[in-house]
């Protein structure tokens, strides 16, 4: 019985993971590009 609830909970673990990494990726994306943007601005004026 445990080693049938195993794969599941390493399954369900390994996507929480894969999620929190995607999340983490776009909020530093989107950080990278509003600074550049600004970082723009403030060189064109």
């Amino acid at each position: 019985a445990y080693r049938a609830v195993l794969p599941k909970i390493v399954i369900i673990d390994t996507i929480l993971t894969i999620m929190y990494f995607l999340v983490a990726l776009l909020a530093w994306m989107s950080a990278i590009i509003y600074i550049y943007q600004v970082r723009k601005e403030r060189h064109e004026t």
